[in-house]
């Protein structure tokens, strides 16, 4: 059989917002996700030995039972009632998203393993019902197999599709330093009185194209959180408001810091002058359906 592919695409945060900690010590969100060019390639392929073997281009990846993209896998398997002793799979991640940097790129490989391996057993499953199995293994994941552009709420897993009338250009940078997302949301405090997003202006700005009002709504409350534990993250901003960004401001948990651009020459412009200062800088578009 031919190896299945799939692209797996990152997001970044349009707004970040913390409603407040949840019993079961989760915090209640809201926040607007984009998905964006910037992907790896899940490759899906029959192996010799029976049971899940992942493979990688990138050696700090965790290839066990610790990669959110195994236990895609063994959950759909188990799902299917597939039995990994008899079956022999491998599952190769080609990593061009960079890794604890706020862009769910765990999340987007586990969508893409779901994806992938559906056509690879040939199975037919429902979105509602694959978002359902991946919500057990990351809040995120349900985003990452919508995509587009989407309101999520509750822990993230409850999601609202967004139309977008203008598509951006963004340049990312990942500064050489990355932060816990449990110590960084550990550290956020309500009482911060840290400057929140206002969600509904966000959408309407993003219905109409709005570039100017987007900017002025837009907001990550856990940024002065992960600029405290790295400092870079401020400099980076500096860095890209200065190369023409009409706005910039860090993804999810940090450590990636994104620009947006009103056109892609300025955002190859200012590609370009970053990579020479951050070796992990990336240009990218937003993506608007899948």
């Amino acid at each position: 059989m031919e190896p299945i592919r799939e692209k797996a695409y990152a997001k970044v945060n349009l707004s970040l917002d913390i409603l407040g900690k949840r019993q079961d010590g989760y915090h209640e969100v809201s926040m607007i996700m984009q998905q964006i060019s910037l992907h790896d390639l899940i490759e899906i392929s029959t192996g010799r030995q029976p049971g899940i073997k992942i493979t990688s281009n990138k050696s700090k990846l965790p290839l066990n039972k610790n990669n959110l993209v195994y236990k895609a896998a063994e959950k759909l398997a188990n799902y299917h009632q597939i039995h990994l002793q008899k079956e022999s799979i491998i599952i190769h991640i080609e990593k061009n998203i960079p890794v604890a940097a706020g862009l769910a790129g765990g999340s987007a490989d586990a969508a893409a393993t779901f994806c992938a391996l559906n056509r690879y057993w040939k199975k037919e499953v429902a979105e509602n019902d694959l978002m359902d199995l991946g919500k057990e293994i990351g809040a995120d994941v349900p985003y990452c197999l919508m995509g587009g552009t989407a309101l999520a709420e509750g822990i993230g897993e409850k999601l609202t599709p967004l139309k977008v009338k203008t598509p951006m250009w963004m340049v990312l940078v990942k500064p050489p330093f990355s932060a816990s997302t449990a110590e960084v949301y550990k550290a956020f405090s309500m009482a911060s009185g840290n400057r929140r997003p206002d969600n509904q202006k966000i959408i309407e700005a993003l219905s109409k194209g709005k570039l100017a009002t987007l900017a002025f709504f837009m907001e990550n409350v856990l940024q002065p959180v992960t600029t405290s534990m790295v400092p870079e993250i401020e400099k980076v901003q500096k860095k890209l408001l200065e190369f023409n960004a009409f706005h910039a401001m860090m993804s999810g948990s940090g450590t990636t810091v994104f620009g947006l651009f009103k056109t892609r020459k300025k955002a190859e412009s200012a590609y370009e002058k970053l990579r020479k200062i951050y070796q992990e800088t990336y240009i990218a578009h937003t993506i608007h359906h899948r």
